[in-house]
Protein backbone atom coordinates (compact mmCIF):
# COMPACT_ATOMS: atom_id res chain seq x y z
CA UNK A 1 0.00 0.00 0.00
CA UNK A 2 0.86 3.20 -1.14
CA UNK A 3 1.71 6.02 1.94
CA UNK A 4 0.05 8.75 2.19
CA UNK A 5 1.67 10.77 4.68
CA UNK A 6 5.22 10.36 5.91
CA UNK A 7 7.52 11.73 8.53
CA UNK A 8 11.48 10.85 8.48
CA UNK A 9 13.43 11.09 11.56
CA UNK A 10 15.18 14.26 10.94
CA UNK A 11 11.46 16.08 10.30
CA UNK A 12 10.88 15.92 7.24
CA UNK A 13 7.19 15.51 6.01
CA UNK A 14 6.07 13.96 2.84
CA UNK A 15 2.41 14.05 1.33
CA UNK A 16 2.22 11.42 -1.49
CA UNK A 17 6.06 10.81 -1.48
CA UNK A 18 8.20 8.02 1.15
CA UNK A 19 11.11 10.25 0.84
CA UNK A 20 10.90 14.08 1.31
CA UNK A 21 14.55 15.25 1.35
CA UNK A 22 14.78 18.71 0.07
CA UNK A 23 11.94 20.56 2.13
CA UNK A 24 10.34 20.09 5.51
CA UNK A 25 6.93 19.66 3.83
CA UNK A 26 6.97 17.83 0.24
CA UNK A 27 4.09 17.34 -1.69
CA UNK A 28 3.65 15.46 -4.54
CA UNK A 29 0.53 16.99 -5.99
CA UNK A 30 -1.14 19.67 -6.04
CA UNK A 31 -2.44 21.89 -3.60
CA UNK A 32 -5.32 24.89 -2.67
CA UNK A 33 -7.50 26.11 -0.51
CA UNK A 34 -10.55 24.79 0.69
CA UNK A 35 -12.23 27.74 -0.49
CA UNK A 36 -11.80 30.49 -3.08
CA UNK A 37 -10.16 33.87 -2.03
CA UNK A 38 -10.23 33.23 1.65
CA UNK A 39 -6.91 31.89 3.34
CA UNK A 40 -3.36 33.58 2.74
CA UNK A 41 -0.15 32.16 2.70
CA UNK A 42 2.02 34.01 5.04
CA UNK A 43 1.62 37.13 6.61
CA UNK A 44 2.13 40.82 6.85
CA UNK A 45 4.93 40.64 10.10
CA UNK A 46 5.59 36.74 8.58
CA UNK A 47 6.40 36.32 5.21
CA UNK A 48 7.99 34.09 2.69
CA UNK A 49 11.44 35.53 1.37
CA UNK A 50 11.13 33.92 -2.03
CA UNK A 51 8.81 32.57 -4.04
CA UNK A 52 9.57 30.01 -7.14
CA UNK A 53 7.35 29.37 -9.79
CA UNK A 54 6.72 29.34 -13.56
CA UNK A 55 3.51 30.88 -14.10
CA UNK A 56 1.46 33.22 -11.64
CA UNK A 57 -2.24 33.35 -12.45
CA UNK A 58 -4.93 35.37 -11.08
CA UNK A 59 -5.28 39.00 -9.38
CA UNK A 60 -2.18 40.36 -8.41
CA UNK A 61 -2.48 43.61 -6.22
CA UNK A 62 1.04 44.07 -4.27
CA UNK A 63 0.84 46.13 -1.37
CA UNK A 64 2.80 49.42 -1.42
CA UNK A 65 1.81 50.48 -5.39
CA UNK A 66 -0.74 52.92 -6.27
CA UNK A 67 -3.28 53.08 -8.88
CA UNK A 68 -1.60 54.05 -12.51
CA UNK A 69 1.60 53.76 -11.27
CA UNK A 70 3.64 51.69 -13.92
CA UNK A 71 5.68 48.96 -12.13
CA UNK A 72 9.14 47.98 -13.23
CA UNK A 73 12.21 46.49 -12.27
CA UNK A 74 14.06 49.32 -10.09
CA UNK A 75 17.56 49.22 -8.05
CA UNK A 76 18.96 45.15 -7.69
CA UNK A 77 15.12 43.94 -9.58
CA UNK A 78 12.76 44.89 -6.93
CA UNK A 79 9.80 46.05 -8.36
CA UNK A 80 9.31 49.93 -8.08
CA UNK A 81 7.16 52.65 -8.90
CA UNK A 82 7.09 56.36 -9.13
CA UNK A 83 3.78 57.87 -9.97
CA UNK A 84 4.79 61.45 -10.76
CA UNK A 85 7.41 60.41 -13.71
CA UNK A 86 5.51 57.34 -15.08
CA UNK A 87 1.85 57.14 -15.01
CA UNK A 88 -0.15 54.97 -16.96
CA UNK A 89 -4.43 56.31 -16.71
CA UNK A 90 -6.04 52.90 -17.39
CA UNK A 91 -9.64 55.15 -17.74
CA UNK A 92 -8.80 56.96 -20.58
CA UNK A 93 -5.49 54.51 -22.49
CA UNK A 94 -2.93 57.91 -21.84
CA UNK A 95 0.75 57.31 -20.67
CA UNK A 96 2.50 60.39 -18.47
CA UNK A 97 5.66 60.93 -18.10
CA UNK A 98 6.90 63.68 -15.82
CA UNK A 99 3.35 64.34 -15.33
CA UNK A 100 0.25 61.97 -13.79
CA UNK A 101 -2.41 63.80 -15.34
CA UNK A 102 -1.50 62.94 -19.01
CA UNK A 103 -3.77 65.21 -21.09
CA UNK A 104 -3.16 63.32 -24.27
CA UNK A 105 -2.25 59.63 -25.24
CA UNK A 106 1.07 60.48 -24.33
CA UNK A 107 2.19 63.70 -22.42
CA UNK A 108 5.84 64.53 -21.36
CA UNK A 109 6.49 67.28 -19.10
CA UNK A 110 3.67 68.54 -16.68
CA UNK A 111 0.22 70.42 -17.05
CA UNK A 112 -0.91 72.85 -18.04
CA UNK A 113 1.40 72.93 -20.96
CA UNK A 114 3.51 69.69 -21.36
CA UNK A 115 6.72 69.67 -23.35
CA UNK A 116 5.29 67.28 -25.52
CA UNK A 117 1.43 66.08 -26.25
CA UNK A 118 0.25 63.04 -28.57
CA UNK A 119 -3.41 63.38 -29.13
CA UNK A 120 -6.22 60.61 -29.70
CA UNK A 121 -6.35 61.88 -33.52
CA UNK A 122 -2.36 61.32 -34.01
CA UNK A 123 -1.55 64.97 -33.42
CA UNK A 124 1.72 65.87 -31.67
CA UNK A 125 1.80 69.07 -30.28
CA UNK A 126 5.35 70.82 -28.72
CA UNK A 127 4.26 73.09 -25.51
CA UNK A 128 0.62 73.01 -26.38
CA UNK A 129 -2.02 70.73 -24.80
CA UNK A 130 -4.32 71.33 -28.09
CA UNK A 131 -2.36 70.62 -31.74
CA UNK A 132 -4.67 70.84 -34.15
CA UNK A 133 -2.27 69.89 -37.14
CA UNK A 134 0.42 66.08 -37.34
CA UNK A 135 3.15 68.76 -36.23
CA UNK A 136 1.85 71.73 -34.09
CA UNK A 137 4.67 73.80 -32.46
CA UNK A 138 3.82 76.80 -29.92
CA UNK A 139 6.99 78.75 -29.50
CA UNK A 140 10.14 78.76 -31.68
CA UNK A 141 11.92 75.93 -33.47
CA UNK A 142 15.61 75.25 -34.52
CA UNK A 143 16.56 73.17 -37.18
CA UNK A 144 20.11 72.51 -37.43
CA UNK A 145 20.06 71.28 -41.32
CA UNK A 146 17.48 71.69 -44.20
CA UNK A 147 13.84 71.93 -44.08
CA UNK A 148 11.64 70.52 -46.67
CA UNK A 149 7.90 71.72 -47.00
CA UNK A 150 5.88 69.47 -49.48
CA UNK A 151 6.86 67.42 -52.38
CA UNK A 152 8.73 68.34 -54.17
CA UNK A 153 12.50 67.56 -55.69
CA UNK A 154 14.79 69.72 -54.04
CA UNK A 155 17.84 69.73 -55.71
CA UNK A 156 19.93 72.64 -54.24
CA UNK A 157 23.67 71.19 -53.12
CA UNK A 158 24.47 74.08 -50.58
CA UNK A 159 26.22 72.91 -47.94
CA UNK A 160 24.63 75.52 -45.51
CA UNK A 161 21.08 74.30 -44.02
CA UNK A 162 18.22 75.86 -46.57
CA UNK A 163 14.76 76.13 -46.85
CA UNK A 164 12.81 73.98 -49.18
CA UNK A 165 8.98 75.01 -50.43
CA UNK A 166 7.58 73.25 -52.45
CA UNK A 167 4.09 75.00 -53.43
CA UNK A 168 3.39 78.59 -52.34
CA UNK A 169 5.04 80.19 -49.57
CA UNK A 170 2.92 83.15 -47.62
CA UNK A 171 4.43 85.26 -45.39
CA UNK A 172 2.64 88.03 -43.35
CA UNK A 173 5.30 90.07 -41.69
CA UNK A 174 8.55 91.35 -42.64
CA UNK A 175 11.48 88.85 -44.90
CA UNK A 176 14.73 89.65 -44.45
CA UNK A 177 16.76 88.01 -47.02
CA UNK A 178 20.53 87.31 -46.72
CA UNK A 179 22.63 88.95 -43.93
CA UNK A 180 25.56 90.15 -45.79
CA UNK A 181 27.03 91.60 -48.99
CA UNK A 182 28.02 88.40 -50.85
CA UNK A 183 24.22 87.04 -50.37
CA UNK A 184 22.25 86.39 -53.33
CA UNK A 185 18.46 86.82 -54.30
CA UNK A 186 17.63 84.49 -57.49
CA UNK A 187 13.77 84.99 -58.56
Amino acid sequence: AAYKLVVLDNGNVGIGTTSPSTFKLEIAGNIGPSADSTYDLGSSSVRWANIYGDNLYGNITPSGFGAGGVVFGGTAGLLAQDTSNLYWDDTNNRLGIGTSTPVGLLQVGTSPTPGLLVTAAGNVGIGTTSPNYNLEVASTGYFGGDVKIGTGTFDNTSTSPDLYVSGNLEVDGSTWLGDAAADTLTV
